[in-house]
This record gives structure tokens, C-alpha cells and sequence, in this order.
């Protein structure tokens, strides 16, 4: 029996919490070692058959090790019993669902290639194939619709670089959509861009208040009687800044942190800190960094400035974007004609069958595999 430690115990003991579970550790600190004891206590408590479970590691060689772990210790528990359940648990164990993401994807499709319309005898490309596919596929897409030849070179790497980015989600198509769908007039105000952009202002005036804090904090630090006069002036101005970027925090509109800004900041009174500071490079830095924050916020757009940007991009972006579909389509009719796919069109077409995006539910095959 091993001797586990505190967390590894903590984490084979999950197994009755019914909630899912992340456990991040070290190289050779021996999660591999929990896992197959994890598994091996569901099968004896009777929680599932070894078949019922998916194990999905990085490589085939770390997928042929582990099935090599459970099948052994599964054979060490059903040898101290030859008429327990392990017996039976151990002739399944050969066929449990111990592989990569990509074989696991591979076998999903396989075994339901009509729900998707793929050859079951489907075979992956290499990325050199795929490379020039993709080139042919877009050069035909960029013919139908421009007749320059410098604009279409221009866009290809873009098309590219977008349909990249969009099969890196679950549904590539939903992804697009909703892209295209975010540069309507009346989604403008809840687009991400438009929230992003609220967000990195509040977090560089948030990074402002920090900064003129402690910097009036380090003067009040320096207040004697023989310089009053200059701390008041530093620290008063310091004082205006800070409430100049609460004041651009507690807007609740992108016009109202606009008109939070003053016309004029407070000048800052290099001069009367030379009373005080000795080194002038110190005197300029401050200087500087006061300078570098007013520059942040010297223009700052309203909704209605981003509603009117975004308007007039918008249709560059939906023209971008279809054309983006456009690739994807006739680069996918002809991958199904040639019956060979990439890795990511496997998984994708895995996705739909175990979960349809639009109703935000499993499907029944997505069902039954997860209540196997």
C-alpha cells in the first residue's frame, strides 16, 4: 500500500466530493501515480466500469504508459481476489478510453461520421500539404473577388491569421458570427472592444492614483518647518491629480471620464523642489513620469467617438469576415472531397457531435457518451 502525502491523499479522497477537480503539481511528484490509484478506487467503489472512463494525456507514448499502470495494478487487485468484479474489470481494461484528445476526437467521428458528413475512412494531412491546400484554396477565393493583385496578397495573410484564430475555439463558425454580429450599430455599446477599452482606461487610472499616492506620501514624509511652503505646493498638487483620476474612476461613462480631465493640470513646480532635492536628475524624473501619465490620458474617445470609428470600419470588417467564410467553406468542400482533413477539423466535427452550440446543450450522443 502506498504512503501518500497530505495533498495527495486530499486528492484521492475527492473522488465522493462529485465536483471536478484541478490538481497542478511538479514534474515527478507523482500525479500520475494518484491518478491510477484515483481510477483503480472508482472501480472497486463501483462508481464505473474502467470502459466508462476517459483518460486523455499529451502524447500516445504517455497514453500506452498509463493503460500499462492501470492494466498492472488492476492485475495486482485481482490477483489478491480471482472471483472479484476485478477480474472482469481487468479483460475491459485493454479497450478503456486511455488515449490523446486526437485519437479520442478520431474515435467519436468514426464511430458517427454521418451526423457530421465525413468519410469514416478519412486521413489527416501533414502540414506541408495542408500549407499549400490552404494557398490554392485562397489565391481561387481572392480571384472571384478582386482583380488587384497587390490587395489580394495584402489580405491573405490576414484571412489566414483570422481563420487561425477562429478554429482555436470550439466553434469556429459561432465565432465568426458573433464577430460579425458585434459590428452592428446596435451592438456597438456591448461590443468587446468597446468594453475592453473601458476597462484598460480604469486600470491605467488606476495605476495613476497609485503612482501621485505615494508620491505625495514620500513629501509629507519630508515636511519640516523650514519647508512648509514647498510641500504644500507639491503635495497640493499631487492632491488635485488624485482627485483628477478619482474622479475619472467613478465616471459611469466613457464622456464622463472625458469630461473628468482637466483643461489644464496643475504645472509642476520644478523650481520650489529644487529647495528641497539636491539632485536634479531626481527633479527631472519626477517631472518626466508626471508628464508620461498626463500623456496617457490626453485623448480619451467617448461612446459616441468609438460608435462613429467603428461605424465607418464596420463594413471593412463584415466584408474581411466573409471573406474569411468564404475561404473556410471552399477550403472545406474541397478537404471533403479529397477525404483528408487536419487535426482541428476532427475535433471540431467531435464538438458537434457531443454538443450543439446553438441550444447550448449535449447532444444525444454527447448524452450518451458522458452517462457511459
Amino acid at each position: 500500500m502506498p504512503s501518500w502525502n497530505k495533498k495527495q491523499q486530499e486528492v484521492l479522497d475527492s473522488i465522493n466530493d462529485n465536483r471536478n477537480i484541478l490538481v497542478s503539481a511538479a514534474a515527478g511528484s507523482g500525479k500520475t501515480a494518484v491518478l491510477v490509484e484515483r481510477i483503480i478506487d472508482m472501480v472497486e467503489m463501483g462508481l464505473a466500469e474502467i470502459d466508462e472512463i476517459l483518460v486523455v494525456t499529451f502524447t500516445k507514448a504517455a497514453a500506452a504508459q498509463m493503460k500499462g499502470k492501470i492494466i498492472k495494478k488492476l492485475e495486482e487487485k485481482a490477483s489478491l481476489s480471482p472471483e472479484g468484479s476485478l477480474a472482469g474489470q481487468l479483460l475491459k481494461a485493454e479497450d478503456a478510453d486511455i488515449m490523446t484528445i486526437d485519437s479520442f476526437c478520431n474515435k467519436i467521428v468514426r464511430e458517427n461520421f454521418s451526423i457530421v458528413g465525413m468519410d469514416p475512412a478519412f486521413e489527416i494531412y501533414d502540414n506541408e500539404e495542408v500549407k499549400l491546400l490552404k494557398d490554392d484554396v485562397l489565391d481561387s477565393v481572392l480571384e472571384k473577388h478582386y482583380k488587384d493583385d497587390e490587395t489580394a496578397r495584402e489580405l491573405k495573410s490576414t484571412i489566414l491569421r483570422i481563420s487561425s484564430i477562429s478554429e482555436s475555439f470550439a466553434d469556429p463558425d459561432k465565432w465568426l458570427d458573433n464577430a460579425y454580429h458585434e459590428t452592428e450599430a446596435e451592438s456597438i455599446s456591448e461590443s468587446r472592444w468597446f468594453m475592453d477599452y473601458n476597462d484598460y482606461l480604469v486600470s491605467l487610472a488606476n495605476e495613476a492614483l497609485w503612482y501621485f499616492s505615494e508620491r505625495k506620501d514620500e513629501f509629507e514624509g519630508m515636511r519640516g518647518p523650514e519647508n512648509q511652503d514647498v510641500i504644500n505646493k507639491i503635495t497640493e498638487m499631487y492632491d488635485k491629480d488624485i482627485d483628477t483620476m478619482r474622479a475619472f474612476i467613478n465616471a459611469d461613462t466613457l464622456a464622463g471620464r472625458k469630461d473628468a480631465l482637466p483643461d489644464r493640470w496643475p504645472q509642476f513646480p520644478a523650481k520650489k523642489l529644487g529647495e528641497i532635492i539636491d539632485d536634479q536628475e531626481q527633479i527631472d524624473q519626477l517631472k518626466a513620469d508626471r508628464e508620461a501619465i498626463k500623456g496617457v490620458f490626453k485623448t480619451v474617445y467617448t461612446e459616441d467617438d468609438i460608435k462613429d470609428e467603428l461605424v465607418e470600419s464596420s463594413v471593412y470588417i463584415r466584408s474581411l469576415i466573409e471573406l474569411v467564410r468564404d475561404f473556410r467553406s471552399e477550403l472545406m468542400s474541397e478537404k471533403t472531397k479529397q477525404k483528408r482533413y487536419e487535426f482541428n477539423d476532427v475535433a471540431h466535427a467531435a464538438y458537434r457531435i457531443l454538443f450543439d452550440s446553438e441550444k447550448n446543450e449535449r447532444t444525444e450522443v454527447g448524452s450518451r457518451v458522458s452517462g457511459q
